[in-house]
């Protein structure tokens, strides 16, 4: 019997809004004026993300600066994980960088 190789899993596609005109225009204008580091960690070499602080899913302003941070792979990853969690009421002791 011969063994399967296992499904390579796709990678995530982003939502249209991320590739827009208007998204791409206020990530340029947010790169420019900020360091080019991380905003919750401070790390810096890094691809950056523009992360909406209120998710769009929990009705934050979606082209406002104000409610952008520039987050590493990893902050992101553990804010959006965070914040699904919250969406699903489920209690996390808050993380080591954000103020309580």
């Amino acid at each position: 019997m011969s063994r399967r190789r296992p499904t390579r899993r796709s990678h995530k596609q982003a939502d249209s809004f991320y590739t827009s005109p208007a998204w791409r225009a206020l990530m340029a204008r947010i790169k420019r004026k900020r360091p080019d580091r991380c905003e919750q960690c401070g790390r810096s070499g890094t691809r950056l993300f523009g992360d909406h602080v209120v998710e769009l899913k929990d009705g934050g302003a979606p082209l406002n600066e104000n409610n952008i941070k520039l987050l590493c792979g990893s902050c992101h990853t553990a804010k959006t994980y965070r914040a699904k969690l919250r969406r699903w009421s489920v209690s996390l002791p808050p993380p080591i960088n954000e103020a309580p």
